[in-house]
Protein backbone atom coordinates (compact mmCIF):
# COMPACT_ATOMS: atom_id res chain seq x y z
CA UNK A 1 0.00 0.00 0.00
CA UNK A 2 1.29 3.44 -0.88
CA UNK A 3 1.94 5.81 1.99
CA UNK A 4 -0.12 9.00 1.79
CA UNK A 5 1.41 12.10 0.29
CA UNK A 6 2.37 14.53 3.05
CA UNK A 7 0.52 17.67 3.87
CA UNK A 8 -2.36 18.09 1.45
CA UNK A 9 -3.73 21.62 1.22
CA UNK A 10 -7.49 21.79 1.69
CA UNK A 11 -9.65 24.89 1.35
CA UNK A 12 -12.58 24.96 3.79
CA UNK A 13 -15.36 27.35 2.75
CA UNK A 14 -18.14 28.05 5.24
CA UNK A 15 -19.70 31.23 6.56
CA UNK A 16 -20.08 29.75 10.07
CA UNK A 17 -16.90 30.13 12.11
CA UNK A 18 -17.70 27.03 14.18
CA UNK A 19 -17.72 24.81 11.06
CA UNK A 20 -14.52 26.37 9.70
CA UNK A 21 -12.73 25.80 13.01
CA UNK A 22 -14.07 22.28 13.50
CA UNK A 23 -13.21 21.17 9.99
CA UNK A 24 -9.80 22.82 10.21
CA UNK A 25 -9.15 20.73 13.34
CA UNK A 26 -10.16 17.57 11.44
CA UNK A 27 -7.88 18.45 8.51
CA UNK A 28 -4.93 19.26 10.77
CA UNK A 29 -5.57 16.19 12.90
CA UNK A 30 -5.02 14.08 9.80
CA UNK A 31 -1.73 15.84 9.05
CA UNK A 32 -2.95 18.18 6.31
CA UNK A 33 -3.10 21.97 6.00
CA UNK A 34 -6.35 23.91 5.95
CA UNK A 35 -7.01 27.23 4.29
CA UNK A 36 -10.17 29.03 5.42
CA UNK A 37 -12.66 31.17 3.52
CA UNK A 38 -15.94 32.56 4.86
CA UNK A 39 -17.81 33.22 1.61
CA UNK A 40 -17.86 32.53 -2.12
CA UNK A 41 -15.86 35.56 -3.30
CA UNK A 42 -13.05 34.94 -0.78
CA UNK A 43 -13.03 31.23 -1.74
CA UNK A 44 -12.69 32.10 -5.42
CA UNK A 45 -9.86 34.52 -4.59
CA UNK A 46 -8.04 31.88 -2.52
CA UNK A 47 -8.40 29.29 -5.29
CA UNK A 48 -7.03 31.79 -7.79
CA UNK A 49 -3.97 32.48 -5.58
CA UNK A 50 -3.39 28.84 -4.59
CA UNK A 51 -4.73 26.78 -7.51
CA UNK A 52 -1.43 25.02 -8.20
CA UNK A 53 -1.12 23.87 -4.58
CA UNK A 54 -4.71 23.04 -3.64
CA UNK A 55 -5.66 19.38 -3.30
CA UNK A 56 -9.32 19.72 -2.32
CA UNK A 57 -12.06 22.29 -1.70
CA UNK A 58 -14.79 21.67 0.90
CA UNK A 59 -17.55 24.09 -0.11
CA UNK A 60 -20.66 25.01 1.85
CA UNK A 61 -23.47 26.09 -0.47
CA UNK A 62 -25.48 28.46 1.76
CA UNK A 63 -23.41 31.58 2.27
CA UNK A 64 -23.86 35.33 2.63
CA UNK A 65 -25.08 37.71 1.57
CA UNK A 66 -28.37 35.89 0.93
CA UNK A 67 -27.72 32.53 2.66
CA UNK A 68 -29.22 31.06 -0.48
CA UNK A 69 -27.55 27.95 -1.99
CA UNK A 70 -27.14 29.94 -5.22
CA UNK A 71 -24.19 31.73 -3.59
CA UNK A 72 -22.31 28.47 -3.21
CA UNK A 73 -23.33 27.24 -6.65
CA UNK A 74 -21.93 30.44 -8.20
CA UNK A 75 -18.66 29.90 -6.33
CA UNK A 76 -18.60 26.26 -7.46
CA UNK A 77 -18.97 27.28 -11.13
CA UNK A 78 -16.15 29.83 -10.85
CA UNK A 79 -13.84 27.45 -8.98
CA UNK A 80 -14.39 24.66 -11.54
CA UNK A 81 -13.58 27.04 -14.43
CA UNK A 82 -10.49 28.43 -12.76
CA UNK A 83 -9.08 25.18 -11.32
CA UNK A 84 -10.68 22.16 -13.01
CA UNK A 85 -8.00 19.86 -11.58
CA UNK A 86 -8.97 20.61 -7.97
CA UNK A 87 -11.74 18.35 -6.62
CA UNK A 88 -14.64 20.16 -4.96
CA UNK A 89 -16.82 18.46 -2.35
CA UNK A 90 -20.05 20.26 -1.57
CA UNK A 91 -21.35 20.41 2.02
CA UNK A 92 -25.00 21.28 2.52
CA UNK A 93 -28.16 20.32 4.35
CA UNK A 94 -30.07 20.76 1.05
CA UNK A 95 -29.92 17.18 -0.21
CA UNK A 96 -32.01 18.22 -3.22
CA UNK A 97 -28.96 20.09 -4.58
CA UNK A 98 -26.81 16.97 -4.95
CA UNK A 99 -27.57 16.41 -8.65
CA UNK A 100 -27.22 20.08 -9.57
CA UNK A 101 -23.89 20.32 -7.73
CA UNK A 102 -22.58 17.30 -9.60
CA UNK A 103 -23.68 18.75 -12.96
CA UNK A 104 -21.67 21.88 -12.08
CA UNK A 105 -18.57 19.79 -11.39
CA UNK A 106 -18.64 18.81 -7.71
CA UNK A 107 -16.88 15.49 -7.22
CA UNK A 108 -18.52 14.76 -3.89
CA UNK A 109 -21.37 15.67 -1.63
CA UNK A 110 -21.50 15.63 2.17
CA UNK A 111 -24.69 16.13 4.10
CA UNK A 112 -24.20 18.95 6.58
CA UNK A 113 -25.62 17.40 9.73
CA UNK A 114 -24.52 16.70 13.29
CA UNK A 115 -21.94 14.21 11.96
CA UNK A 116 -20.32 16.66 9.52
CA UNK A 117 -16.84 16.48 11.01
CA UNK A 118 -16.92 12.66 10.94
CA UNK A 119 -18.14 12.68 7.31
CA UNK A 120 -15.26 14.99 6.37
CA UNK A 121 -12.74 12.90 8.30
CA UNK A 122 -13.88 9.74 6.48
CA UNK A 123 -13.67 11.51 3.11
CA UNK A 124 -10.12 12.74 3.78
CA UNK A 125 -8.90 9.37 5.03
CA UNK A 126 -10.36 7.66 1.95
CA UNK A 127 -8.86 10.22 -0.41
CA UNK A 128 -5.48 10.92 1.20
CA UNK A 129 -4.99 8.48 4.08
CA UNK A 130 -4.34 9.37 7.70
CA UNK A 131 -1.04 11.20 7.46
CA UNK A 132 -0.86 11.82 11.20
CA UNK A 133 -1.13 8.08 11.95
CA UNK A 134 1.47 7.25 9.31
CA UNK A 135 3.93 9.65 10.96
CA UNK A 136 3.66 8.03 14.40
CA UNK A 137 7.08 6.65 15.22
CA UNK A 138 7.62 3.40 17.04
CA UNK A 139 9.78 3.55 20.16
CA UNK A 140 13.23 2.08 19.59
CA UNK A 141 13.84 -1.22 21.33
CA UNK A 142 16.12 -0.74 24.24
Amino acid sequence: MNSPEPGKQILIVDDVEYYRATLSDVVQGLGHRGLLAQDGPSAVEMVERNREHLDLVLLDLSMPPSNDPQEGLRALRRIRKMAPHVPVVVMTSFMSLRERSQRLGAQGFIEKDSLLSEHVRELLVQRFGDLAASLTLESPAG
